[in-house]
Formats: C-alpha cells, sequence, structure tokens
C-alpha cells in the first residue's frame, strides 16, 4: 500500500489539531459559595470532622452493618451502575477525537442473461477511506468537556447515595440501641413496680394502709405490662428496618450488645464554611450545571459558523492481486445561509437554560447555609437537653428514694410515693429519648457541613 497514504493523511489530521480550537470551559473557574462570617460555624473544643465520623461513635457493630450496607443497598449499586455508564459516554466522546477509519473488500459476479452461452464474469474491490472534522471551534472539546463534567456528576450522585445511606444505617442502629435501651428500662421498672406493690401488699396486711392504695400501685404495674408489648413490637420493627438498609435477605441481625450510654458523644468539628460547605455534593453539583449550561451555550452558538472536514480514500481494483492504486483526497467546508432563526433559537434557550442554573446555584447555596446553621443550633439545643436530662434523673431518683424513706417512716402517704416513682420512671424514659435526640442531631450536623475529604 503506498506511503503516500500515509504520510497524506498525518499532514492533514496534524493540520486539524494545530487550528482546533481550546475548549471554553478552561477558561472558567469554580463558582465558591458566598459564605457567612466562619464565626457562625465554629465551636470551641472541638475534634475535626473526618470522612468516617461514625468510628467517633466507637461501635464495631456500627462499622460491620455500614460495610455490609456499602456492598448490598440497591441505592448505591444503581448509582456505581449511572457512575459507569457516564465513564463509557465519557470514552466515546473522547474517541472522537480521532478520525474515522474504514476497510471494505467486496467481490461481484455478473451474468449477461441476453447470451446464455457466457459464464458469470467476476470482478473484487479492495478500499480504504477516512474522515476527519477539524475542531475549528472547540465543540468536540466542549463535548468532551461536557462528558467529563458529566461523570463528575454521577461521581458525585455517588457519594451523595453513600452519605446518605450513612446517615440512614446510624440512626437506624441508634434507634435500635434506643428500643433495646427503652426495652431494658420498662422491665426494671416494672419489677421496681412489682416490688413496691408487694411491700404495700405487706403493709395492707399489716392495717397500716388501705385496699386504695394497692389499687394504685396496681394500675401502674399494668401499665409498665401494657407499655412492654408496645416496646417489644417497636424493636421488632426497628430491626427489620435496619436489616433491609443494610441489604439482609433474611431481614435479621446479628445480636447487637452496645448501649446508647456506651456510644462516644464527640465534639462538634470546628468548621471552616468554605472548605467544608463547598464540598458538599449538592453545591458542587449545582456548580458542575452551571458549567454544562455555559458549554451549551458555547455549543449553540458555534453552529453558526463554518465546518471544516477532511476525507481521504485507498481504493484497489483487484482483492487477491491488488493493483491500479489510486488515492483521493477531500475536503469539505459547510457554513449556514437560512434556517428561519432554528439556530438563534437554540442559542436562547441555552442562555435561557445558563440563567436558571444560575439561579439553582444560589438557592442551592443558601439551603445548604441554613441546614447548616439549623443543624448547629439543633445540636446546640440537644447538648443542653442531654445535661439537662442528667439532672434531672438524678434528681428524681433522688426524690424517689426520700419518698421511699418518708413512707416507710410513716411521714406521708402513699400517693407522694407513688407520685415520685411514676416521675422518676418517665425521667428514665426521657433520658434514652433524650441521648437519641443528640445523637441524630450530631448525625445531621456531619451530614449537612458537607462531605470531608478522606484524610480531612
Amino acid at each position: 500500500m503506498p506511503a503516500a497514504f500515509y504520510r497524506t493523511w498525518v499532514v492533514l489530521i496534524s493540520s486539524g489539531m494545530v487550528f482546533g480550537c481550546a475548549s471554553p470551559l478552561r477558561d472558567l473557574e469554580p463558582m465558591e459559595p458566598e459564605l457567612p462570617a466562619d464565626h457562625s460555624f465554629v465551636q470551641e473544643d472541638a475534634v475535626a470532622p473526618a470522612y468516617d465520623w461514625w468510628t467517633q461513635l466507637g461501635s464495631p457493630e456500627l462499622d460491620a452493618l455500614l460495610a455490609q450496607a456499602m456492598s448490598d443497598s440497591p441505592d448505591v449499586q444503581v448509582a456505581l451502575e449511572r457512575l459507569q455508564s457516564a465513564e463509557a459516554a465519557l470514552s466515546q466522546s473522547r474517541a472522537d477525537l480521532w478520525p474515522s477509519l474504514s476497510f471494505r473488500a467486496g467481490a461481484s459476479h455478473r451474468k449477461d442473461l441476453d447470451n446464455s452461452d457466457t459464464g458469470f464474469s467476476s470482478g473484487s474491490s479492495l478500499s480504504f477511506s477516512a474522515g476527519y472534522e477539524i475542531d475549528l471551534w472547540a465543540r468536540r472539546a466542549a463535548d468532551i468537556d461536557s462528558a467529563e463534567l458529566d461523570f463528575e456528576s454521577q461521581r458525585l450522585t455517588l457519594r451523595s447515595a453513600e452519605m446518605m445511606l450513612t446517615g440512614q444505617v446510624v440512626q437506624q442502629y441508634i434507634a435500635l440501641l434506643a428500643s433495646q435501651e427503652s426495652l431494658r428500662i420498662a422491665y426494671s421498672n416494672l419489677e421496681a413496680s412489682q416490688e413496691l406493690e408487694r411491700i404495700v401488699q405487706v403493709k395492707f396486711e399489716a392495717g397500716v394502709v388501705s385496699g386504695m392504695e394497692i389499687a394504685q400501685q396496681r394500675n401502674t404495674t399494668l401499665s409498665l405490662i401494657s407499655r412492654l408489648a408496645g416496646l417489644e413490637k417497636n424493636l421488632a420493627v426497628q430491626k427489620r428496618a435496619l436489616a433491609a438498609l443494610i441489604g439482609s435477605d433474611t431481614l435479621t441481625l446479628p445480636t447487637m450488645n452496645l448501649t446508647l450510654a456506651e456510644l462516644n458523644l464527640p465534639a462538634v468539628a470546628a468548621v471552616q464554611p468554605a472548605s467544608l460547605l463547598a464540598q458538599r455534593p449538592d453545591i458542587r453539583q449545582a456548580n458542575i450545571a452551571l458549567w454544562q449550561s455555559h458549554a451549551s451555550v458555547w455549543q449553540a452558538e458555534s453552529s453558526r459558523w463554518p465546518s471544516l472536514s477532511l476525507s481521504a480514500g485507498l481504493s484497489a481494483s483487484d482483492v487477491l492481486n491488488p493493483t491500479g492504486w489510486a488515492l483521493s483526497l477531500g475536503e469539505s467546508l459547510a457554513l449556514p445561509l437560512f434556517d428561519g432563526g432554528k439556530i438563534s433559537a437554540q442559542i436562547a434557550q441555552a442562555e435561557s437554560a445558563e440563567r436558571v442554573a444560575q439561579i439553582e446555584y444560589r438557592r442551592t447555596v443558601r439551603a445548604a447555609m441554613q441546614e447548616a446553621l439549623d443543624a448547629l443550633d439543633e445540636l446546640s439545643y440537644q447538648q443542653e437537653e442531654l445535661q439537662n436530662s442528667v439532672l434531672v434523673l438524678a434528681n428524681n431518683e433522688r426524690l424517689l428514694h426520700l419518698a421511699q424513706i418518708r413512707f416507710d417512716s410513716g411521714d406521708t402517704d402513699f400517693s407522694d410515693l407513688l407520685s415520685a416513682q411514676r416521675t422518676f420512671f418517665s425521667a428514665r424514659d426521657s433520658m434514652v429519648s433524650t441521648r437519641q435526640s443528640h445523637l441524630n442531631a450530631l448525625i445531621a450536623l456531619y451530614l449537612t457541613l458537607g462531605d470531608i475529604p478522606r484524610g480531612g
């Protein structure tokens, strides 16, 4: 095959690459969110945030659950497949940088029907062809950059799915521990109520108290028995919910042995908004959408400009014994002259989409700031509530102890003791609920502040 074909094509393609333009997105800088002052997000005496923030809770059980969830979650698997699809689309866009090459070999057999004495006449052909459109106005480069942005957007979608799943698993794990703790407290309260009922029965038999006191305490015991049934049902529901989240086909879980009180309560990280809020996947995706809209405007405008294509062909008249090689070269220049305003409408549509992307970006940033500040306020409130619940529980435990002493000594009637007992039981339940709310507020803040990079 003549070497001139290769030399000619290399010269043409090299010329096309020289004349090609750079993508308009190369000159853009990422938009930085306009955030409030740093002090709005800073809390003193706080540990630094971590990519694997949930490990600060100190629960190997939770680590194992999250590992299973990440491998079996349908949401994560779908997001991963979409990321792989975006990667394939990116490879397809990059393939357009290269010329198209094709090969064709053919054979034909012909018989003249007017002369039946003659046989078939045979012929064959062999040809190579190549085509390339010079990227004069960076349309192809913009397409590649848009595909890269789409790939990054899908990567962020995957990360969002992982973050959401992490938050759901951690919250459900805490809900399960809270249900187990409430059930243990309910059994403990029932034992205490039954013991007091036994004591009142002894006093009744001794003539110290009336049957009304026995009936009152019996009501407390029956109420606790009824509450136990509801708590056991709720615990079974919580277990199935967590099993479904981690992808258990049997909807079963291993035994969870830790208690809420054994989980660590890490301090909130000292937060720098520009480095954390700006890392939120939704803000980064809104920024990507803004870049892509700018590329769409460029591509719509470039439709007005001429396009230059190169072609080359090499053919021979015989496949088995190639002879009569022929080389053909071609160039074509196309320029739209009149389209009834179609291109202008496309440009207007792209510009409108770009303005919408700018509005959506600002709205996303505002919502992120609001969520972060609300989460900080909620966590601060829950910290105070937790501290107060500890004091309330200790005070009610002391009150119950004093009421028991006074009742035994005859200084007070049974109604005071019964009231102190019920208040103490309520304080124990409230302590579990408050600790769960504090942990949930901590989780919400970690998820709201942004995607901390690995090693961050």
